[in-house]
């Protein structure tokens, strides 16, 4: 049987072909005419988005991230199965198990506020019945809750898959980002971007104009998708939906696979 860290493996290795995909999904849209531009009654330029991103954007995300939560899921059930602290699991552990993503800190229900962090080992306790206090340190700093690093993806992760699993396909927008090269009258060569114009946007003059003496200006205008999602936080609104994903992708291979793989062989994570 392939398990935990192997299956993990593979189902990340499937991620990245869907991430692959999606390239050349959001590649063919963004490589089309889908902007125009236009001056207001004030003179400034106004740029037009004049189509939304093709629908399978948002399926290979949700393939990706459910592969990401799955993948998860493996890893703690390997390292739950393997029994480490040699305790008698209970009955049902099976049907509870599974990575816990909490987006929030839990609440303790002894004094109805979140927990000081790190929340105690009996949290995970019914879940993650047998960890071995090494095992619980990792697995709890990863959750999304502390909101910094690797566990700041995982919140990504988590907001993701719950909107995919229990609500609807991931809302996508286009945006259009600015590029301008400019040589000036003594010779010197600058170059602007800025990102984020949506269908509406007026287009910020150039902050080059500040230098003077500009002797030709070229504007590229390059469009790419984002998340649209009022819910997922951080940089997902901000970031193409390809390059969040992949950053995603990479901490779960280089450090989440890896610390699982060095808890199961009793290693402290990160110390091969």
């Amino acid at each position: 049987m392939i398990k935990g860290v192997e299956s993990a493996k593979l189902k990340i290795a499937r991620a990245w072909e869907h991430l692959a995909e999606l390239r050349e999904v959001a590649r063919d849209y963004t490589d089309e005419e889908i902007h125009k531009l236009s001056l207001n009654s004030e003179g400034q330029e106004v740029v037009e988005i004049t189509r939304d991103p093709p629908a399978r954007i948002s399926v290979l995300v949700g393939e990706i991230v459910y592969q990401v939560r799955s993948a998860l899921d493996h890893l703690t059930y390997e390292i739950v199965e393997a029994n480490q602290t040699s305790i008698s699991l209970p009955t049902n552990w099976v049907r509870d198990c599974e990575f816990p993503l909490g987006l929030k800190a839990p609440i303790d229900k002894a004094t109805a506020q979140p927990y000081s962090l790190p929340v105690p080992y009996s949290v995970f306790e019914k879940k993650l019945p047998g960890l071995t206090p090494q095992a619980f340190k990792f697995i709890e700093a990863l959750q999304p809750y502390w909101g910094q690093g690797t566990s700041n993806l995982l919140k990504i992760v988590g907001q993701l898959s719950n909107i995919d699993k229990h609500r609807h396909l991931h809302i996508t927008i286009p945006r259009i980002s600015v590029l301008r090269r400019s040589v000036l009258t003594d010779g010197k060569r600058l170059a602007t971007s800025r990102g984020g114009y949506t269908s509406g946007s007026v287009i910020e003059p150039s902050e080059i104009a500040v230098w003077g003496g500009i002797e030709k200006t070229e504007t590229e205008y390059h469009p790419y998708v984002t998340f649209a999602e009022p819910t997922v936080e951080y940089g997902p609104s901000t970031m193409e939906v390809q390059e969040i994903l992949k950053i995603c992708l990479e901490h779960v291979e280089d450090v989440i696979i890896p610390g699982f793989d060095d808890l199961l062989h009793d290693r402290i994570p990160g110390t091969r």
